[in-house]
């Protein structure tokens, strides 16, 4: 269900959310966060996809903000009430005197998941106070989250969005000019900013962590990490063994459409990475299954021309400097909302990225 309010104001949408929540027979209760949405017209739409496929998990009052924009689902309906708000404001005791200039819709059920959806479209001079167009609508004493799905501020954390979240979320990967977003995000840098470029490599970091458990003792002398390099997520994973293993780091580049065991490699993935230690000994974790035979090559193993690649998507082979054969484990790709709904769930800062960003920009850039 979405209903679209014309002309409206923000008391108008509070007591139509309410109102709508009654006739329902829904709680607004059992919200846990507020999340604001920040995106042009043409994201909305998977932007709150996303936001959906992971309000299961994370409820939340979701407040997209679309400046400048208009409401054209086709599915939406037009509030009986939306023409009796007051036009003098949008919001009481902000912009008195001027006239309304926003547009919103809620959203429903099917069209909002476990959430309740606002959508606003705010014109003119009230697109320069986003800040106060949404606080009326958050809820109270839950924790605000603000992401931006593909252009981020240049500064998140001194956004006026951005000052009000315990958490501020980007996806420089999906921006116009990624490395130019994350040269940006790099200089202002703060303990409450993630981007999911980062959070993509999660499994990896926990795997390569697990895999180095039969290594203590032993340093880490050198990092190569195979993926295409104008890819985020492999430079930040270079970034990251560079920062946190104080290793001298790598970037091995694979392109796209490079074929290998399987089929072309899926673009924007992180094929391998290969570690060797203080000790000689190599340790790999690896897409396909040729980084693997060239590490068992190398240490004199046998390969047996039968062991084939697992699903890019799916798994991953390792080798260690003991392996006879190479082992499957499962490493899957991960989406967006894969990756919301972990920093959703953590709500915590992240010191260890706004370290990897700030030491390592040698790394990342390469």
């Amino acid at each position: 269900m979405i209903v679209t309010m014309k002309n409206t104001t923000t008391k108008a949408i509070s007591q139509k959310l309410e109102t709508l929540h009654v006739q329902r027979g829904e709680a607004a209760q059992g919200r846990v966060l507020t999340l604001i949405i920040s995106c042009a017209q043409r994201e909305l739409e998977d932007s709150l996809r996303i936001a959906n496929e992971i309000s299961g998990e994370h409820p939340c009052r979701v407040i997209a903000l679309v400046p400048g924009g208009t409401s054209v689902n086709p599915k939406a309906v037009l509030a009986q009430d939306a023409r009796d708000v007051n036009p003098d404001a949008a919001r009481e005791g902000v912009l008195q005197g001027n006239e309304t200039d926003l547009e919103a819709e809620i959203r429903f059920g099917a069209d909002a998941g476990a959430s309740d959806v606002i959508v606003l479209f705010p014109h003119g001079e009230l697109a320069q106070h986003l800040d106060t167009l949404v606080i009326p609508l958050m809820v109270a004493d839950t924790p605000v989250v603000a992401w931006w799905p593909t252009q981020a501020p240049d500064n998140p954390a001194q956004d006026p969005i951005g000052r009000m979240a315990v958490s501020r979320i980007t996806d420089a990967a999906r921006s116009t000019d990624p490395l130019g977003t994350l040269e940006k995000l790099m200089r202002t840098a703060s303990v409450e900013d993630v981007d999911l470029s980062w959070t993509h490599l999660t499994l990896w970091r926990a795997s390569l962590a697990s895999v180095l458990d039969q290594a203590q003792g032993h340093k880490i002398i050198s990092a190569e990490v195979t993926g295409s390099p104008e890819n985020i997520s492999v430079r930040l994973m270079a970034a990251w063994l560079a920062t946190v293993a104080g290793a001298q780091a790598s970037i091995r580049p694979q392109q796209a459409n490079e074929e290998c065991e399987g089929g072309p490699v899926p673009e924007g993935i992180i094929r391998g990475v290969k570690l060797t230690m203080d000790d000689g000994g190599v340790y790999t974790l690896s897409r396909g299954i040729s980084m693997a035979k060239r590490a068992l090559q190398d240490a004199g193993v046998e390969v047996d021309p039968s062991w084939q690649s697992p699903a890019l998507h799916d798994g991953a082979w390792v080798t260690t400097p003991t392996s006879k054969a190479p082992q499957m484990i499962s490493l899957p790709h991960r989406s967006t909302a894969d990756c919301l709904s972990e920093e959703l769930g953590r709500l915590y800062p992240d010191p260890l990225y706004s370290r990897v960003l700030r030491s390592s920009f040698t790394v990342i850039h390469g």
